[in-house]
Order: C-alpha cells, then sequence, then structure tokens
C-alpha cells in the first residue's frame, strides 16, 4: 500500500476509513472520532467514511437511526469542528419531509457543511443471493449532482450503487476527484468493485476513490467486501486496503497527475460524451 509522508503543494491528502459498522449510532460515532484522531495524526487534509457509516443494520434499526435533517448536521459539524479535520460521511439516514434519504455529508474542519448528497441509484439485489436487499422499500432516491470544493480541489460525491452509472460521474465534470462511498457485497465486490472504479478513473480522467465497509455484520450476517482504494485519473490503484477488515489508511493524491493524464489523451477531448439513458 502507497504512503506518502508530505504532501506538496496543491496536492491533496485523503485518510480512508474502512469500517464494520454495527446498529447502534452511538458506537459507530465513537468509532468515526477515533479515525477522525488517527487520520489527522497522518496528516491527511480529508477524511472519507462508508456508506451507513453511522448504521449498518436491518430496516427497523436502519429506520431508528434516520435522524431529522438538523439533528444530523449539527452532530456532525460538531464531531468535524472538534477533531480539527473536514470529513466526507457516507450514507447517513436523514428524514426529511418525504421520507428518507440515504445521504453523504461533507463538512468542513470548522464544522460547515460544505454539501449534502443524497444517493441516486437505489439498490437491489435478489437472485442467487442469501440476502436479499430493497433500497427503494427504505429510501426515496435523490434527484441532483452535487461537488464541493476543499483545498483547492472540485470533489463530487457519489454512493455506492451509483459507481454502475457512468452518467451520474459525466454529470458531475468537470471536476478533480470523485468520492465513492460504499457498501459492496462480498458477492458483488469481488467481481465488480475494482474494475468499476477503475472503469469510472479511466473514462472521467479524475482521480477516484472507493471507501467501503468490510467484514460481517453483525446483526444481518451480510458480508461486506471492504478493499478501499485510490485509483489515479490513468485508471492505476495509488493504494488499496488488501483486505476487508476494519483499516484507515493515508494517500495523497497529485494534482499534477490530473494534467499529466488529459494531456497524454487530449486535454478534455473525453469531456464531450453522448447523452447517457438509464
Amino acid at each position: 500500500m502507497t504512503k506518502t509522508s508530505s504532501t506538496a503543494a496543491g496536492d491533496l491528502r485523503l485518510g480512508l476509513v474502512q469500517m464494520c459498522s454495527v446498529a447502534e449510532v452511538a458506537v459507530n460515532l465513537a468509532s468515526v472520532r477515533d479515525s477522525l484522531c488517527q487520520v489527522r495524526s497522518e496528516g491527511a487534509d480529508l477524511a472519507v467514511f462508508p456508506e451507513y457509516v453511522f448504521c449498518l443494520a436491518g430496516t427497523t434499526a436502519t429506520r431508528a437511526a434516520a435522524w431529522p435533517e438538523s439533528e444530523w448536521a449539527e452532530t456532525l459539524s460538531k464531531l468535524c469542528q472538534e477533531e480539527g479535520l473536514a470529513a466526507v460521511f457516507g450514507g447517513v439516514p436523514v428524514t426529511v419531509e418525504d421520507g428518507i434519504v440515504n445521504r453523504s455529508y461533507a463538512v468542513g474542519s470548522d464544522g460547515a457543511i460544505l454539501a449534502c448528497y443524497d444517493k441516486r441509484r437505489l439498490f437491489t439485489l435478489q437472485g442467487k443471493h442469501p440476502e436479499a436487499i430493497f433500497e427503494p422499500a427504505l429510501f426515496r432516491p435523490g434527484q441532483k449532482a452535487v461537488t464541493f470544493d476543499w483545498r483547492g480541489w472540485k470533489i463530487a460525491l457519489t454512493i455506492c450503487f451509483d459507481l454502475r452509472f457512468p452518467e451520474i460521474f459525466q454529470e458531475c465534470r468537470p471536476c478533480d476527484l470523485f468520492l465513492c462511498t460504499a457498501a459492496f457485497t462480498a458477492w458483488t465486490g469481488q467481481a465488480h468493485w475494482e474494475v468499476l472504479l477503475r472503469a469510472r478513473a479511466i473514462e472521467t480522467q479524475t482521480w477516484v476513490a472507493g471507501v467501503g465497509q468490510g467484514g460481517v455484520n453483525q446483526e444481518t450476517g451480510l458480508e461486506l467486501f471492504g478493499h478501499s482504494g485510490v485509483y489515479d485519473p490513468w485508471g492505476l490503484p495509488t493504494a488499496v486496503a488488501p483486505h476487508r477488515e476494519p483499516q484507515c489508511f493515508t494517500v495523497t493524491l497529485r494534482r499534477e497527475r490530473l494534467s499529466e493524464c488529459r494531456a497524454a489523451l487530449g486535454a478534455r477531448a473525453m469531456c464531450s460524451c453522448p447523452e447517457h439513458h438509464a
């Protein structure tokens, strides 16, 4: 796994936190705080947590963890301000006027809410898999692409199943980094996780980081793939977790790598893409 100890001007140092979240919000909050401390000590500019960071469980527990927007915003703002580190929290269940959304929050080190993104493509998994998953029964889908600026980088937010829909990524361009917070199952992850992350990086000529849940969920028994990683704009792995167990690691994203890869294939030649349809 690649780790660098210094960051040049204009580069961005990510702290990736691979978790095995549980059903209890308080337990996960404590784990998140510890991880923020760890990656901050390693020089991270931005910490990234996986989908379902604060509650990974069955439908009943997830509904119970769906706090109102104001409560989650206050909690996450205070957390980042106290720890002095910006963070992206993936897949937070949030109660809104017309239901529950699966939302990622980007929060600055001063506690400011930088962006909120609601998952657009909700996951279903049936067939041969022993655990049927049907997110549309719990969440309503988001409707728009979301980006935010941090340390001079334009960053786009996506969540898990969004990774399979390249039109979502094209809609966010131009940007410097895509963050995909996820909870890929071991079954789908083994076959598709790395392939999809590399594909999105190659076709957009953009840095892509995928941060996932890993291990076995204590309530549902669902096996999660883990293997969080960062891929450069050429689609090459820069740092990848070697297994699915919970872990933190930091990696430096070089800004000049963006221009190197784009120049090699003709600056913005890949921006003009035909319209995609779901």
